[in-house]
């Protein structure tokens, strides 16, 4: 309601990617409940491959979730508008760096 009320569209955050390699199947298994349950909660796995959260010369596979602040789902911007705005204002990234030119959407419409 916060966010809403100061007029953030969205509630953006990332959880450790199941299908990061070298994962032990119990891993997986507790990365893919954590997920469930933020969708039953209202959030939404965004469509993107390639997303990780940079470490210096690190780069920490990551997936990216979402959640409206306002009911239906009303501001939601896009999966590409999230993804710069994450590169952009939490990473500080340039566009240009190429851990960001490799991420992409891999479908648009489930991003909507």
């Amino acid at each position: 309601a916060r966010l809403r009320d100061d007029g953030y569209p969205l509630l953006v955050w990332d959880v450790e990617d199941p299908d990061e390699p070298g994962t032990g199947p119990d891993e997986v298994r507790i990365r893919q409940r954590r997920i469930a349950f933020y969708q039953r909660h209202g959030g939404r796995l965004l469509p993107i491959a390639g997303y990780g959260n940079p470490h210096g010369d690190d780069w920490t596979p990551m997936r990216l979730m979402a959640a409206p602040t306002a009911a239906g789902g009303a501001g939601w911007p896009g999966t590409p508008g999230v993804l710069g705005a994450v590169y952009e204002y939490r990473w500080r990234l340039d566009p240009a760096d190429p851990r960001v030119a490799a991420t992409r959407v891999t479908d648009a419409q489930k991003g909507q």
